[in-house]
């Protein structure tokens, strides 16, 4: 699982060092947000990827608090 989750990771990083390399005036078709240009679209992403992250830190401090071995 975890050897799965770093190689999303390294997939995000080329996937953003991508929109890095495109043209200022891109846009992208977002399922729910119809067009979005590539400021919108790099914004989206980040407060998308907080989200996540949020979530994941939840997960673990509800794992952690759950421990047998907590002392």
């Amino acid at each position: 699982m975890l050897k799965d989750i770093l190689l999303q990771f390294e997939e995000a990083g080329r996937n953003l060092r991508f929109l890095d390399s495109m043209h200022h005036q891109s846009h992208f078709r977002h399922p729910a947000f119809d067009t979005l240009n590539l400021k919108a679209s790099k914004r989206f992403i980040d407060i998308h990827t907080n989200h996540h992250l949020e979530i994941m830190k939840d997960i673990i401090s509800v794992t952690e608090n759950k421990s047998p071995h907590k002392n």
